[in-house]
């Protein structure tokens, strides 16, 4: 049984869903300040957090935490806010993180994920990171957002539809396939960097990894770890130009067949009114040219 929260709204015949929370106008602000001394995610700042619900620790100093979201989405008993804070220091970019920071980070996060997942009432767990004011970000100190759902969004419901009906059409799995065809901009042992022909933004990347698993519970370590080498890539090319962006994590709704992916969404494009209106986005840089642009970090 899916249940939508006090707060959901759906507009009566367009493909819009709407979650109302007025609150999150309260939310610090930061302005991408390089030093901030009020800034809730600094150690020593712990208490203006709200609850910590796990950590990482070394040589008695936190390294990641995970805490309630003090403006949440969702009120706790109609899902899960959460922010995972990535790094004690404030002004650390995910781009300048070493391989094995990365790596914990990402890892850390998948972790939280699972865990919300085995809740019997979640439907759904979102895992996503804003980095940057075009992208959403608040505040400059590297975090990430958990949200977990007692219903599946129409757009999450709409990809696992879309998969399944690929793979029952062809019998292959759609994602695999981008793995074979589509234009490679890095790659390792365990994972690869593709620039999807059908992008919504420029400079659009897909993360995936080589093996075939539906959810991010089923990773490994190397995986995480493959996948932490090729990100890093990319940040640090978007980091020379500084560009914002979104990364978000897809894999299966339920117990349905899926091939779990991260997109890295730079946010440098600014969407008109053709695109809210019919959905079509107009690209001015193929695969060929994002690859270049990309690989210009190397």
């Amino acid at each position: 049984m899916q249940i939508k929260p006090k707060n959901y709204f759906r507009h009566r015949f367009l493909p819009i869903e709407v979650l109302m929370a007025p609150h999150r106008a309260k939310r610090p602000h930061d302005n991408g300040k390089k030093k901030s001394n009020k800034c809730p995610f600094c150690p020593g700042n712990e208490s203006e957090t709200s609850t910590e619900l796990a950590r990482i620790s070394n040589n008695g100093k936190w390294l990641l935490r995970a805490v309630k979201n003090k403006f949440p989405v969702i009120d706790e008993e109609d899902g899960i806010h959460e922010v995972i804070i990535e790094h004690r220091e404030h002004n650390k970019r995910f781009a300048n993180f070493s391989v094995d920071e990365l790596t914990l980070a990402i890892k850390f996060a998948l972790e939280r994920k699972a865990e919300a997942e085995k809740q019997p009432h979640i439907k759904f767990a979102a895992l996503l990171k804003n980095s940057g004011r075009l992208a959403g970000a608040s505040l400059q100190h590297e975090h990430s957002q958990l949200l977990a759902f007692k219903f599946v969004p129409e757009v999450i419901a709409a990809i696992q539809k879309n998969f399944n009906k690929f793979k029952e059409r062809t019998g292959k799995c759609p994602v695999c396939e981008q793995l074979k065809e589509e234009v490679t901009v890095f790659e390792n042992s365990y994972a690869k960097a593709i620039a999807p022909k059908a992008s919504r933004v420029e400079y659009e990347l897909a993360i995936i990894p080589k093996r075939h698993f539906a959810k991010f519970s089923e990773i490994k370590d190397e995986e995480i770890r493959g996948i932490a080498k090729i990100l890093r890539k990319a940040l640090k090319r978007l980091a020379k130009e500084g560009i914002d962006y979104n990364l978000l994590y897809y894999d299966a709704v339920a117990d349905n067949d899926f091939h779990a992916f991260i997109i890295l969404l730079p946010r440098k494009t600014i969407l008109g009114g053709q695109e809210y209106l019919t959905s079509l986005i107009t690209l001015i840089h193929d695969a060929k040219e994002v690859r270049e642009f990309y690989r210009k970090a190397i």
